[in-house]
């Protein structure tokens, strides 16, 4: 019996440290409001503490990111996807440090002024935190590239005229089933073909009816 099963399927260990970041930033934002609205100096105290762990934690989710580029087909639009998801984050990362550096360096002397510098930075980071998390989030629910279907990928019995059954393609990445209905970069799956995947029952990978 498998102590932890959900962790084993897993092609990589990137969504374990990738919530954490998330979190705490936006924890961050909500105490600093509230400390510039109560003009309060212990909530903003809680909100530089709140930082940092985000921060730290997002270091982490960083380099498990980079890691977890090698469960990413090289080729097709997953690997776009990536690229956009990557940039983004380590943009938002490093302004994280920024932020960091600046409420560590002044934190004796935090006027009103500089606290509301710091409550407009930490909504930047939020913002940049936002887009390049969604960026994310199209990586696991559009193409799942952290999870490992065990099955083997079964093509549909049928193909629209012109196509023929052979033209599927499959990558299956440390066990990681994707379904290629003859993408290319140039050239959308044709219309009515399908892939699906078989663990434990059906899970579909289903592209017919939108593009890849």
């Amino acid at each position: 019996m498998q102590v932890l099963p959900g962790a084993k399927g897993m092609l990589n260990y990137h969504p374990l440290f990738v919530h954490f970041p998330i979190a705490f930033w936006l924890a961050a934002l909500l105490f600093e409001a509230l400390a510039v609205w109560r003009s309060s100096d212990e909530w903003h105290r809680t909100a530089a503490r709140l930082l940092y762990l985000g921060t730290l934690s997002a270091l982490a989710a960083a380099g498990t990111g980079l890691l977890a580029e090698e469960s990413v087909p090289e080729t097709g639009p997953a690997s776009h996807v990536v690229e956009i998801h990557m940039v983004l984050m380590l943009v938002t990362t490093s302004a994280a440090v920024g932020l960091c550096m600046f409420a560590f360096f002044m934190r004796k002397k935090f006027t009103p002024g500089l606290r509301k510098l710091f409550l407009a930075g930490l909504i930047v980071l939020a913002a940049l935190l936002t887009v390049g998390s969604d960026r994310g989030a199209q990586l696991v629910y559009q193409y799942a590239t952290v999870g490992a279907l065990a099955g083997s990928v079964e093509v549909a019995s049928y193909a629209p005229v012109g196509k023929a059954p052979g033209d599927h393609r499959t990558d299956h990445r440390r066990g990681g089933a994707r379904c290629w209905a003859g993408y290319s970069r140039n050239q959308a799956p044709a219309k009515g073909l399908r892939c699906s995947a078989m663990e434990k029952g059906q899970r579909y990978c289903n592209r017919a009816s939108r593009g890849w």
